[in-house]
């Protein structure tokens, strides 16, 4: 059986007016959004527009970029089994194609496009275990990321920064690390951050 029904879909334009769209799909997908519904406390128009607007910010990226993902436990292991060498080797390696992935995304490299797409990495990479803050102040730009991983993880963090800011951008940033917070900061430039 299949059930008929109508969706909300933010356009991804500058006047961000909706259109209605009719989606048909099985009584059991619509089901099971009914349920994560109910679970996530969101009427139906915010559950769908969420998912899809996930999957034309971030996921359609992720799967042409190559990118996986796994669970929290096994990526904690990752943290813990990783020394100061491999720690730096991953950071740079990872941190040099930043370039290249806002190329690919947003077909320009700019300051804006590059810390667009570092808050979206945060955003839907980290299932929500990670916070982030970003604020102009003084002329100097930072980026405050919050998150559960420990110290390893800011250090990767910090110095993917450095390495994706100097080789996309030939900017240089400032960094302040702790087991589970990480400082970045710049020169502000006229940047619209989200």
């Amino acid at each position: 059986m299949v059930v008929a029904c109508s969706i909300v879909l933010i356009e991804l334009v500058a006047r961000k007016r909706t259109v209605v769209r009719s989606v048909r799909m099985s009584r059991e997908m619509d089901e099971q959004l009914r349920k994560e519904m109910e679970y996530k406390r969101l009427g139906y128009n915010a559950l769908v527009t969420s998912i899809l607007t996930k999957y034309l910010e971030w996921d359609r990226f992720a799967e042409r970029f190559g990118f996986i993902q796994f669970s929290v436990e096994i990526f904690q292991q990752f943290l813990g089994w990783a020394d100061d060498e491999r720690i730096k080797d991953v950071a740079i390696k990872f941190g040099g194609t930043v370039k290249e992935a806002v190329l690919f995304y947003y077909k320009r490299v700019t300051l804006e496009t590059v810390l667009d797409f570092v808050l979206m990495g945060l955003k839907y990479c980290y299932l929500g275990r990670v916070q982030y803050d970003a604020r102009v102040e003084d002329g100097v730009q930072y980026l405050t990321i919050r998150h559960q991983f420990g110290e390893n993880w800011s250090r990767i963090v910090a110095l993917e920064a450095r390495e994706a800011f100097k080789s996309a951008l030939g900017m240089e940033v400032d960094f302040e690390v702790s087991t589970n917070h990480v400082l970045i900061s710049f020169p502000a430039r006229d940047v619209a951050v989200r």
